[in-house]
């Protein structure tokens, strides 16, 4: 029954798109009413940022944070809770939503992107990164990031914000292509103690978000490097992500690309498990979802089926 806000978020994550396609009147009520709802709930009124879990009664709830660095803030939650807010921005229009969108994305700015473009992973009440998080880069997180604030930016389409996120999106995705992306495509899932570790299994979260950040870095840049990186990268998925005789997607595989299809003992996932297709941490939210913003961004960048065909053969 512990309330997380990160669950809240993708509630009106979800309600807010759902608008986006069918849009209602009724609906947008109800969503505005939710979100002014999440404001009262979980809005840190003395600090930056978010509240993290509460009980079922919205008590707060110091001691599970969906993570075992039992640190008073995480990116993930405030990642996703400004998703949230920017698809909720998006059909509301909402003042009170724009306020709090940019200044979850100037928190970012200023706080949870570190020098070298990658994330910070578990912060004080202050936004001051923990000790326990400083020597670890969750490239997934990274290179969703990476894409995930230039649309927040885009839809708040405020000058400001926008002449600093582009630059820094683009950092972003270069800091994880250099270490985190592997010769054939994949990318790895992290590394620990400073970069001196890296875990190289492939879960299958991290490639599909690989293919947005890239499309989107070749959208911002016109740089076609990101264009070959891209195909890469799908190939990768194609060939050893995919299950094309049983459906879905694999949920992780070895660095050569061999799907785990038991649980490791050595490498336990702390969410989801390994050897599963489907279970509540694995959803089609992450490879859909790549799948529907590319065709949306292959069509806006060569309109015409010609031009699709000759500039974007994989």
């Amino acid at each position: 029954t512990i309330k997380h806000t990160y669950a809240q978020a993708f509630v009106l994550y979800a309600l807010s798109k759902y608008c986006e396609l069918r849009p209602s009147d009724e609906l947008l009520k109800e969503i505005i009413n939710y979100f002014f709802f999440l404001e009262e709930k979980t809005k840190d009124t003395g600090n930056p940022g978010y509240l993290e879990a509460f009980t079922r009664d919205w008590q707060l709830y110091s001691e599970n944070r969906m993570a075992d660095n039992n640190e008073p803030r995480s990116m993930n939650t405030h990642l996703h809770l400004m998703e949230a807010y920017a698809a909720f921005y998006n059909v509301s229009k909402n003042e009170l939503a724009g306020k709090r969108l940019k200044e979850l994305l100037l928190l970012f700015i200023e706080k949870i992107i570190r020098p070298s473009g990658h994330l910070g992973i578990f912060f004080n009440e202050q936004f001051e990164e923990a000790d326990s998080s400083k020597g670890i880069c969750s490239f997934g997180h990274d290179i969703e990031a990476s894409w995930l604030l230039w649309e927040a930016a885009e839809i708040l389409n405020e000058p400001g914000i926008i002449a600093q996120m582009k630059p820094l999106s683009i950092k972003m995705l270069d800091a994880v292509d250099r270490v985190g992306v592997d010769k054939d495509g994949g990318l790895f899932l992290e590394s620990t103690r400073f970069g001196s570790h890296l875990r190289t299994n492939k879960h299958w979260w991290p490639q599909a978000e690989t293919l947005v950040a890239f499309m989107n870095g070749f959208e911002l840049t016109s740089d076609k490097k990101y264009w070959e990186k891209l195909k890469l990268s799908w190939n990768f998925i194609d060939k050893h992500v995919i299950d094309h005789e049983n459906g879905e997607w694999f949920t992780k595989v070895n660095r050569l690309g061999v799907p785990y299809l038991f649980e490791p003992e050595d490498d336990p996932s702390p969410y989801y498990r390994n050897d599963w297709k489907i279970d509540p941490w694995k959803c089609p939210y992450h490879n859909g979802r790549a799948m529907m913003e590319l065709i949306k961004r292959i069509e806006r960048t060569a309109p015409s089926p010609e031009l699709r065909t000759r500039n974007f053969e994989f």
